[in-house]
């Protein structure tokens, strides 16, 4: 039971990172000017 726990936490983990990768990157896409700074 703890190790299920454990490995649906580390999969929301995985998948928080994975989003806010890919707000930064459309982002970056949509406004490069504001990338660079």
């Amino acid at each position: 039971m703890t190790n299920i726990f454990h490995f649906n936490t580390l999969t929301a983990k995985i998948a928080t990172k994975m989003m806010a990768v890919t707000v930064v990157e459309t982002r970056a896409i949509s406004n490069p000017i504001d990338a660079k700074r």
